[in-house]
């Protein structure tokens, strides 16, 4: 289940955001925002929906420039010039440039650095010196593999485990 929207929108993980665009956002919002409004948002859902597939035809990549074309050309009319910023320029206008050279979405995502970056926090207790903090656990971690005991080393001998 996803979290509650209107208490943990600041905080959701770029996974938890993707999965709000594709499936919840347009069933959710249907009857709340005004059609304009949904409409605008459906383009953006079925131009990235298009583009994280599995596989892509010359027509369907051609129906997600289209629909990320209008959402990016219609966005400064319904929302003013305010919040337009460089990820919605750069999803209306270069990501099929990106589909092209690099191939689709998820092949170049960067939701397995959000994992590592969990992991990395793990590392972390307290504000103070966190560089320092990573690298040491880092150290210690490369330190302890190196003076892992190999089990098959282990034959004959009384086995702790």
């Amino acid at each position: 289940m996803p979290r509650d929207l209107k208490k943990h929108y600041a905080n959701f993980k770029a996974t938890e955001i993707q999965v709000w665009l594709l499936f919840y956002g347009i069933p959710c919002m249907e009857g709340i925002l005004p059609y304009q409004f949904l409409n605008h948002f459906s383009q953006l859902a079925k131009g990235v929906y298009l583009l994280l597939g599995d596989s892509i035809t010359m027509q369907e990549m051609d129906r997600a420039e289209a629909l990320l074309q209008s959402f990016y050309a219609s966005f400064e009319a319904l929302y003013n010039q305010g919040p337009c910023g460089l990820n919605v320029h750069n999803c209306g206008v270069h990501i099929i440039q990106y589909v092209y050279l690099w191939g689709l979405l998820w092949s170049w995502s960067c939701f397995p650095f959000e994992d590592c970056n969990a992991c990395i926090l793990q590392c972390v207790h307290g504000t103070g010196n966190v560089t320092h903090q990573v690298i040491h656990n880092q150290s210690a971690q490369s330190f302890l593999m190196t003076k892992s005991i190999d089990p098959s080393q282990l034959s004959g001998k009384r086995r702790m485990w």
